[in-house]
């Protein structure tokens, strides 16, 4: 296996989670439309199971573009109701073993 490859596997395993407070998101019809749309969008892996107005998603920390995901909400007639809510509030590597 190429270094190139071994290199990009691993930075697939690194993941962070992103807290997002939705405008227009009231219901959980908006949040299951949200969610099918967001989950094709490049690097998003996971989407949390909906809360009211908040989606959490897991994304793939080299390849996710926040502008992909704005873009996503706004073709979807949806938005953000604060800017700087795009956050990250955990990071993680799925491959670290306890010790």
């Amino acid at each position: 296996m190429s270094i190139y490859k071994r290199i990009t596997m691993e930075l697939d395993n690194y993941t962070n989670w992103m807290r997002l407070s939705v405008k227009g998101m009231d219901t959980k019809e908006d949040y299951d439309i949200i969610a099918q749309e967001l989950l094709k969008v490049e690097g998003i892996k996971e989407i949390a199971p909906y809360t009211n107005k908040i989606l959490k998603l897991r994304y793939i920390s080299h390849t996710f573009k926040r502008e992909k995901l704005l873009y996503t909400l706004r073709r979807l007639g949806y938005g953000l109701n604060h800017q700087e809510n795009l956050h990250v509030i955990k990071s993680s590597n799925e491959n670290k073993k306890g010790g």
